[in-house]
Order: structure tokens, then sequence, then C-alpha cells
């Protein structure tokens, strides 16, 4: 017999060293993307050029930037995302400008440094998504396998990569969920304390300061722990009302400031009606026509007369340049497949899982929670704009990953070695192809990085 087939022959690797390899090796993916893209409908972000304007305002000197001064407004619709209160990932991205401000680095270069914020927030989420498998596996012996799938599953899911390369807030957002579902996870399973307190904190801070349509997951969060942290201190009021109290503090403190100065200043709390009264002074000054067009036919029209749903799927798994260039099909059907079929194998776990009270109120509030995100989605299409861009929903694969990935733990029979072997090699390939898409996508449109007179 060959020395594979011999004891001890061959070890895999700590799952935790895998782990640690497969974040850098997400890491540079990401960054080789944000230093190849460049500010095109092709070759760049949707809405890039519009939200990059915030963090070069904040370096230009305007700290509290407003949606009327003069760098944070785009040459389209007198538009500003200075008039909304999501900042934070601004703010992060004006911190690595002026860095590369500080190195002396030209413009070309400075502007890829703010998407190193989007790298930053997006290997946040990675981590955050695979701490949450592994405690929610933290009785099986091969919970790091389940937790090196769920980086894998995510980190090279193409919309995903994508939202890690340029400057936006969905990813902000999905950070603070990912962080959110860890918290109540660990709140859950091991109750409530100082530390995960912190992390829910720090998922309310992300999802209030990144972006509107993740807030249904922070009702929940917050309903989820209010509950649980009740019932875990029948016997101790005063510990369950100080946990509440510092989690409601530290997010107060650094949310509310930002909704207090939009009221002062615009008299709107979420921005949104400052916002369109200055698109109708842009198209009364101008005698354009709106940019903004949403479907006027209903919303039964919209589901089932329309490509609506069809290019949302599509642009979920993953829509390059401004959503101008979906990947093949083919691939859309692979990666949602992979998805599905490894979310089939934790049914079983769910259903034991289910026995557990706090479970049942932890899996129903994500379901809630999901459905809030979609009817934000919706209500958008109809009552605002016609936009079939999956990023809108992105949070929904963060609970659709993690259950996945607790399907290869429960499903596959991984303490055989030779099927371990297969599943890293799968692991392999899924991340091959997405590199291979965006190798092809780089070629193809050009992505060269991004030029002076681009941004001129």
């Amino acid at each position: 017999m060959g020395s594979f087939g011999k004891k001890n022959a061959f070890r895999f690797p700590e799952e935790g060293v895998i782990r640690c390899v497969l974040l850098l090796g997400c890491c540079l993916f990401y960054l080789y993307i944000a230093f190849h893209m460049g500010v095109g409908v092709q070759t760049g972000g949707p809405d890039e050029r519009m939200r990059s304007l915030i963090p070069q305002c904040i370096v230009s000197g305007h700290i509290l930037p407003s949606g009327y001064d003069g760098c944070a407004i785009y040459d389209t619709g007198y538009w500003s995302y200075a008039f909304y209160p999501q900042l934070l990932g601004a703010y992060v991205s004006a911190f690595f400008m002026k860095v590369a401000q500080i190195l002396g680095l030209g413009v070309a270069l400075t502007y890829p440094f703010g998407r190193l914020a989007s790298v930053l927030f997006g290997l946040v989420t990675l981590f955050f998504v695979s701490q949450t498998v592994s405690l929610a596996l933290d009785k099986s012996k091969y919970k790091g396998v389940a937790a090196c799938g769920s980086v894998v599953i995510l980190g090279f899911w193409p919309q995903f990569a994508f939202l890690c390369s340029y400057m936006n807030n969905d990813i902000v957002a999905l950070s603070g969920v990912a962080i959110l579902m860890y918290s109540m996870v660990y709140g859950g399973k091991r109750g409530w304390d100082l530390k995960s307190v912190l992390c829910l904190s720090a998922g309310i801070v992300a999802c209030g300061l990144g972006y509107l349509n993740s807030y249904g997951f922070v009702l929940i969060s917050v309903l989820f722990f209010i509950i649980t942290v009740l019932s875990q201190y029948r016997e101790n009021r005063k510990e369950s009302w100080k946990l509440i109290f510092i989690a409601g503090g530290i997010s107060a403190i650094l949310v509310l400031p930002f909704f207090s100065l939009n009221l002062y200043r615009y008299h709107d709390l979420l921005g949104m009606n400052v916002f369109h009264e200055r698109q109708l002074q842009w198209m009364q000054d101008t005698g354009s026509a709106s940019p903004q067009h949403p479907w006027t036919e209903g919303l039964v029209s919209l589901l089932l007369r329309s490509n609506f749903v069809m290019d949302t799927f599509q642009s979920f798994v993953g829509n390059f340049g401004a959503m101008a260039i979906p990947i093949p099909f083919i691939f859309c059907l692979f990666f949602f497949g992979s998805l599905l079929t490894s979310f089939g194998m934790a049914v079983p776990a769910i259903c034991e899982a289910m026995k557990k009270t706090y479970w049942r109120l932890f899996g129903m509030g994500v379901l809630i929670a999901c459905a809030i995100t979609i009817f934000l989605f919706l209500y958008y299409a109809v009552c605002v704009d016609y936009q079939a861009q999956g990023r809108y929903v992105i949070y929904l694969l963060i609970p659709m990953v993690i259950v996945s990935s607790i399907g290869v733990g429960k499903g596959l029979p991984v303490e055989k070695r030779y099927v371990r072997v297969a599943f890293y090699i799968f692991c392999l390939f899924y991340a091959f192809v997405t590199i291979w898409e965006f190798k092809s996508v780089i070629a193809i449109y050009g992505w060269n990085g991004v030029s002076a007179s681009a941004l001129v």
C-alpha cells in the first residue's frame, strides 16, 4: 500500500491555519481587483464615483460633510450621499486616502486606497461568518472544516468579492450583519457577557451607519438580545440590565450623533426627503427628466411579468462594472447550486436544533429580518427607482452561507480522509472559477486601474 494509505502518513494542517491562509488569499484577491478596477460604467463599481466624493471631501477638510458642500455634490441630480447619515464607510475610506496622501502617492493611487475600506470590511465579514459556523458546531470535531468552507463559499462568491473591491456601503452593512449573527449565536449558546454585548454593539453600529436595507437585522438582533438576556439572568436582573445599558449606550453614542446632525441640518432623519428635493431642484434648473424611474405597474407585474426576479438573481450572484457585466448564467447556476446543495445537507441539523427554544427564536428572527430586507428592496423598486440589483438584498447571503457551511460540517462524512480531500479540491475549484471570471473581465474590458484623467 502506498504511503498515502498508511496511518498518519499524511496529516492535514490545522483548520485554523487553513482558515488564516484562506483569509489571506481572499485579501490578496480583493486587493488585486481593487487596484485593477477603473471608474467607468464597465470598469468601475456602481455609484462609486458619487460615493467616493464623500471620503474625498473629508480628506479635503470637511470633517462633517454636508450634502450642500460643493465637494460632496455629484454632477447629476444635485445628488450627494452626504445627505444620508450612513457615513462609516466614508470615514474609513477617508482614513486610507489620507494615508496615501501622507505617503505622497498620486491621485491615481489615492483613489484605490479608498477601496481598502471595503477590503477591510469584507475580511471582517468573512472572519465573523467563519467564527459563527465554528461556534454553532462547537461540539463537532470537524467544525474547522465547515468554518474553512464558509470562507470559501462567501469569500469567492462573485458579488461579494466585487463588493470587497470598490467603495460602497453594502459591504459595511454586510460586516454588521455578520457580527450581529455571531453575537446572537454566542449569546444564545454561551450566554450574554461583555464580549458578546460588545460584538452586538459593533454590529448595530456597522449596520446603522452602513446601509438602510440591513436594518431588519438590527431590529431582530436587538429583540433577540433583550428577550434572551432577560431570560438568562432571571435571578440577577441587575446584571441583565447592565448588559442592556452597555449595548444601548455604546450603540447610541456612536450612531445617534449622525442622525441628530441630519435632523439639525435638514430636518430629515434619514436624508431621503432632502435627497429627493435636491433632485427636483436639479430637474427644474436643468430641464432634465428624472434619473429615477419607479416601477409603476404594481408589485404583481414586477414579480411575474418582468425580468426583475431573474435580473436580481443574476446580480445577486455576480454582476460587475455598474451592473453592466453579468457573469455567464451557467456560473450563476454553479454558485447557487453549490450553496443550495450544502444548504440542503443542513436540514436535519436545523430540525434537531429547532427543539431548543433559543434556536427557534433565532431562526424565526433571521427569517423575519430577511423578509424585512426583501420588503425594503421591493418598496424601493416600486416607489422610488427600479433597480434589479442583488446587492440590495445581499444581506440574505450571510445566513444562507452560515447554514450551508453547517450543512458541510453535519452532512459530509468529513471524518473520512478522502472526503476531506475531495471537499478541499472542490473549494479550490470554486475559488478558481471566481478568479478566472474576474481575470476574464479584467482582460476583456480593460481594467487597468484608475487614471488621474478619468477622475477629472
